[in-house]
């Protein structure tokens, strides 16, 4: 709120613009100088990454276009999937200050029912069968722990080992009985 509040106050006219992350995203900028309105153009990323993009009638990338009407500048912009501030500059003229905010949808705290999830799932092409569903928080790192690793088997194969060793000396002891019994005859 506070950095959106001091460039709210310093920025002397210009326009800011809001998106939703993934929307396609236009900019219609108003009243800029001739000067301005030339060149390659940069597109900055919250995580810092310059995108360069150029004005049409030049190579331009097939998912950013631009359109030049009078002192209007119309901005066609690839789909913004990081959330935060993006700043839209002509080499070191910081134009316009772009927030993509996450969508609305996505902070919604509600518990979903059965039927909406089973639906999400298939949407997305997810097999039911391939999802857990957790009764209780506490089970969760136990679960993705089973996930990554798989289920230990080093107990089971300890008692099957055991159940074999006593099954041998059961059969050992009566062979010895009847080898001995063979024997004194």
């Amino acid at each position: 709120l506070m950095y959106r509040s001091a460039i709210y106050v310093s920025s002397r006219g210009k326009t800011h613009f809001s998106f939703t992350t993934g929307d396609e995203s236009s900019l219609t900028l108003p009243n800029v100088p001739i000067a301005l309105r030339s060149g390659m153009y940069k597109l900055i990323s919250p995580d810092g990454v310059e995108e360069f993009v150029s004005q049409s009638g030049r190579n331009e990338p097939a998912s950013s276009g631009f359109k030049q009407t009078g002192a209007t500048l119309t901005v066609r912009l690839k789909k913004l999937l990081q959330p935060g501030f993006y700043q839209f500059m002509n080499q070191s003229e910081l134009l316009t200050l772009i927030v993509v905010n996450t969508d609305k949808k996505e902070s919604d705290g509600r518990k979903i029912n059965e039927e909406q999830l089973t639906g999400f799932w298939e949407h997305y092409g997810i097999e039911a069968s391939k999802v857990t569903m957790l009764e209780q928080i506490e089970e969760a790192p136990k679960t993705v722990m089973e996930s990554r690793l798989g289920v230990e088997l080093w107990k089971h194969c300890i008692v099957l080992a055991l159940l074999l060793a006593l099954l041998e000396m059961l059969i050992a002891r009566d062979s010895r009985k009847e080898m001995q019994q063979a024997f004194n005859q």
